[in-house]
């Protein structure tokens, strides 16, 4: 764990990987200001809720497939 030095590329892939999967998160969320009700029948941050979390998520997992497969440690 000393010694070795993180590649650039990791550290921006982590965040990226934190950033998707904090936003798939926060898409579920409720809004009580939000003008119309998503997919699921309630007001959220998003009116396309289970659809942008999934694809959030979907990229969330790609980033973290791509940064295990080039930065192994």
């Amino acid at each position: 764990m000393y010694g070795r030095r993180i590649q650039p590329g990791y550290t921006l892939l982590l965040f990226l990987t934190i950033v998707f999967t904090v936003g798939a998160i926060i898409t579920l969320g409720y809004n009580a200001k939000a003008v119309t009700p998503n997919l699921l029948g309630y007001k959220g941050f998003s009116s396309l809720a289970p659809l942008t979390t999934l694809g959030l998520l979907a990229c969330s997992f790609i980033t973290c497939k791509v940064r295990v497969r080039f930065f192994k440690r």
